[in-house]
């Protein structure tokens, strides 16, 4: 029978490197909207939209690192969940 929590633990620090690349990707993205729309406002909207794409890249980046750390250095200490 296979250790549930482990199974979770693999599952939650992969779906955690998934969070960390999406939120680079709302990065990426957010700073490419916003230049686009500072060169050329009258071709381009939404600005209010690219600054919150950075905004919330960017927690999700510090978030789902943070929690990815946490288990990882939990996990190694022999503590289970």
């Amino acid at each position: 029978m296979p250790n549930i929590y482990f199974l979770g633990g693999k599952l939650f620090l992969y779906s955690s490197f998934v969070g960390v690349f999406l939120g680079i990707f709302a990065l990426v993205f957010g700073i490419v909207a916003l230049f686009k729309i500072s060169k050329s406002p009258k071709l381009y909207s939404g600005r209010g939209k690219a600054i919150a794409g950075i905004v919330l890249g960017a927690l999700l980046v510090f978030i789902d690192a943070f929690f990815t750390m946490a288990i990882f250095f939990i996990s190694r200490m022999g503590r289970t969940f």
